[in-house]
């Protein structure tokens, strides 16, 4: 009935595409699975980038910005690799270099979601 999948509403999300290009292609009775498919993927990408950024400025600054002198990437990498699930490296060192592309590129990536497309139910009298 529709060939929209979770991939798809995750490549539009990621390529920073109106999500409204998707929902003028679908029938209406999907409507409701592609905006929450989309506002739960957009909300990962979200909540990655927070938790990545906040842990990155607590160890580089200080709570309160007070950290004096900054530490090193040396110990950054140290923070990292003893504080830090695994799967949030790089977006940690992509953030310390400066490069928002590539956190951003690395966010998308870690959630992309499992293949999956909208089924319709049938309503009941």
């Amino acid at each position: 009935m529709t060939q929209i999948s979770t991939y798809d509403i995750w490549e539009h999300l990621k390529d920073g595409k109106d999500i409204l290009e998707i929902l003028n292609n679908v029938p209406d009775e999907f409507d409701q699975w592609v905006k929450q498919t989309a506002s739960t993927l957009s909300y990962h990408h979200y909540m990655v980038g927070e938790r990545c950024g906040k842990s990155h400025d607590y160890f580089r600054y200080g709570k309160y910005s007070d950290r004096d002198p900054q530490p090193t990437k040396k110990e950054f990498a140290e923070h990292v690799q003893k504080n830090v699930n695994k799967n949030l490296h790089g977006i940690m060192f992509a953030i310390w270099d400066g490069k928002r592309d590539k956190v951003d590129e690395l966010t998308w990536k870690l959630i992309k979601p499992k293949y999956s497309k909208p089924f319709w139910k049938k309503e009941t009298e």
